[in-house]
């Protein structure tokens, strides 16, 4: 009798999970952007990125694609806040890189030239940016 009823229980088991398996489970969800595009430049020195730069002046231009040389004039110079960094919104990266026509991503190369207030401490680099839909892109500059 107790085997009979082992037996009932694992077979119920059984079916229930065929049945469970076989549920349709595909499922979509919207995904909503929270966090606007945008880019972050973050100025520090002496290699140590806790030591932020305040009030440096952070021109970004854009490279030429075609012979990689600095296309002027600069799109935006900026200073840094109390904490070293510079925002570019959205509104502002698209002054830059326009909504390209097709399948191509939105994006370049950036040249990024950075001094102190005091113009003691200078700094050139450059990145590649590409415009995401949603989220936050950082660039760490070290001035010396």
């Amino acid at each position: 009798m107790k085997k009979l009823f082992n037996n009932i229980c694992l077979l119920s088991l059984t079916f229930v999970l065929m049945f469970l398996s076989s549920c349709d489970r595909d499922m979509d969800f919207e995904t909503k952007s929270v966090t606007p595009p945008s880019l972050n430049v973050v100025v520090y020195k002496n290699s140590d990125q806790t030591q932020r730069v305040a009030n440096a002046t952070v021109v970004i231009s854009k490279i030429n694609p075609a012979d990689g040389s600095v296309m002027t004039p600069s799109k935006f110079t900026k200073q840094t806040d109390v904490n070293g960094s510079v925002k570019l919104t959205n509104a502002e990266m698209l002054q830059i890189f326009p909504e390209p026509t097709g399948d191509t991503p939105r994006g370049g190369q950036l040249s990024f030239s950075v001094s102190s207030s005091d113009n003691a401490l200078h700094a050139v680099s450059t990145s590649a940016y590409i415009n995401m839909t949603d989220g936050e892109t950082w660039q760490w500059i070290n001035i010396q």
